[in-house]
């Protein structure tokens, strides 16, 4: 069976991690894999067998672009132009955009035929959702974050347009599905992420003074919120430090730790491959994020041992990962005082955080590779 996989860039995420452990399991079981990655930067950050094949839509464009865009989407567009003023502007230049685009996906995939399309990150799910008629094979979005995020209105309509036509819709949480219309729920599967195989083995011994947290540093993730935690708790704590290992720009974070006179206790690095070895010994994983889908990091820290806390952040990943004061300690979103707390917490029951840190792991047999894999499979009739 040949089983593709559309994806907006193959750089570090964990859309792109997913889709580098599915890619290998399916290849594995002999099935013809490519990831096709729709748009221009072609950098693969995670290692692939051989037999899976990485095509840059971009390149497949220019030899499609004459005859693609057919008369069809001519058709279409000119009436958008008639309907909207052209002042109208971005909303309808993005329309044309993802109209043609998926004209593009579409004449790629009649010129090379697959079976299953399996499309992460929302614009690639609308690209695939609206080029689903006319591809011929079962098309699978799977949204990786909280549906009801902040997004413009006009996406928001064509991204719910494009699943409708999916054959499914993947959500890595029941609490994501909610929020699309019964059309869509009626046609969800709930998968969550599987845990990182490669991962260290837990730290045992004294754990250094140390918070720490790896993501992105704007957007969602919300760090503001963890650096004003770590004001109330660090000037109490002259032993503990704040670690935060991260990509994007960190220059409004960096003048808010400067702003509280925490430059010598709060320390900035850049993300890298081998990141669980450098927080393994850390006194505990802190995530304040206001949504998430099923959050990878988290999900690897608690495997990994640490101690974490996390807010309940809507998407519904957290509380799927977290019993709250069993294997971590869940907070409200928003609240900086709850998490101020319960980082003082950690720091004052160290026997306690262990423990919750050893139940932690247990999230390596619950969300295991090879478990996670085979309901992937079921979906393609294995």
């Amino acid at each position: 069976m040949d089983i593709s996989f559309l994806i907006d860039d193959m750089n570090v995420g964990g859309a792109q991690r997913v889709v580098s452990i599915l890619a290998g399991a399916f290849s594995e079981r002999g099935h013809s894999v490519r990831i096709v990655i729709q748009r221009a930067d072609a950098t693969v950050a995670y290692s692939l067998n051989e037999q899976i094949k990485v095509v840059l839509l971009t390149e497949e464009e220019k030899k499609l672009h004459p005859s693609a865009f057919s008369k069809k989407w001519r058709t279409f567009l000119m009436k958008m132009k008639r309907r909207f003023h052209p002042s109208w502007g971005g909303p309808y230049e993005q329309i044309c955009y993802y109209s043609e685009r998926a004209e593009m996906l579409a004449a790629y995939f009649k010129s090379y035929p697959t079976d299953i399309l399996f499309s992460f990150l929302v614009e690639s799910n609308i690209l695939a959702g609206l080029a689903a008629g006319s591809i011929r094979a079962k098309v699978y979005a799977a949204e990786r974050n909280y549906p009801d995020r902040p997004m413009k209105e006009h996406i928001r309509a064509l991204r719910n347009k494009a699943y409708a036509k999916c054959t499914g819709c993947v959500f890595q949480t029941a609490e994501q599905a909610k929020s699309f219309s019964k059309k869509i729920q009626r046609k969800a599967i709930v998968i969550p992420n599987p845990v990182k195989e490669d991962l260290p083995q837990a730290f045992l011994g004294e754990r250094r003074k140390a918070i720490v947290n790896y993501c992105g540093f704007k957007g969602h993730k919300n760090i503001p919120l963890l650096i004003r935690a770590c004001a109330k708790v660090l000037p109490e704590h002259p032993e503990y430090s704040l670690e935060l290992y991260g990509y994007g720009d960190a220059e409004e974070i960096k003048q808010m730790v400067a702003a509280f006179h925490l430059e010598d206790r709060v320390a900035f690095f850049p993300f890298c491959p081998d990141i669980h070895e450098k927080v393994r010994d850390a006194a505990m994983f802190v995530m304040t994020s206001d949504f998430e889908g099923m959050p990878n990091a988290l999900l690897e820290a608690m495997a990994i041992g640490l101690p974490v806390i996390s807010t309940d952040c809507r998407g519904g990943g957290a509380k799927a990962l977290i019993r709250d004061h069993k294997n971590g300690i869940l907070v409200p979103v928003g609240d900086e005082e709850a998490v101020a707390e319960a980082m003082e917490f950690y720091i004052e029951n160290p026997t306690v955080a262990e423990e919750y840190g050893k139940r932690a792991q247990e999230v390596k047999k619950d969300f295991d590779v090879a478990e996670i894999s085979k309901r992937w499979l079921n979906l393609i009739g294995e």
